[in-house]
């Protein structure tokens, strides 16, 4: 209460985090794109709809150059997932796929 009270006396000097970030930083070189995937019309429960969930994936990061395939599922969909990827190693070695953070933060509160 009592820094919120000084600081509010007089002008801000030093700028939230993101203002501290934004005025010391570097503007990047690259750009960031957000793309979504076309919609599968089938049941995500299902390995054909997995699959393809998984060679969508491996295709957008080999479009932009990304050595590696890291795709996040909910935790339904992962135990379809991680079957599929253990018993074709060599198909999906270049994936990792992760449980999705709501049912990891769901296993720690």
């Amino acid at each position: 209460m009592l820094s919120r009270k000084a600081s509010s006396e007089k002008a801000q000097e030093l700028p939230a985090w993101a203002g501290f970030v934004s005025a010391t930083g570097e503007v990047p070189s690259n750009v960031t794109t957000i793309d979504y995937y076309p919609a599968i019309n089938h049941p995500i429960t299902e390995f054909i709809t997995v699959q393809e969930c998984l060679r969508a994936s491996e295709e957008a990061s080999h479009e932009v150059g990304q050595e590696y395939v890291i795709t996040k599922f909910d935790l339904g969909v992962c135990m379809k997932a991680y079957p599929l990827v253990w018993s074709h190693p060599a198909k999906y070695k270049k994936h990792i796929v992760l449980i999705a953070t709501f049912h990891v933060i769901c296993a720690y509160f």
